[in-house]
């Protein structure tokens, strides 16, 4: 897992999670895509969640 990756850092990597708004060039789809993502990466030692 990519928190495993971070095991020996100091401090969390802090993490944007990036929404698709219609343009799919980049970025996670709205609703329950963004929402499984953010869950993850809040529980997820070694990562803060810094927002949308």
């Amino acid at each position: 897992m990519f928190s495993n990756g971070l095991a020996g850092a100091s401090t969390p990597l802090e993490v944007l999670i990036e929404l698709d708004v219609a343009q799919r060039c980049c970025g996670v789809a709205p609703g329950e895509p963004a929402h499984a993502l953010t869950w993850k990466v809040a529980h997820l030692l070694r990562l803060r969640l810094l927002g949308l």
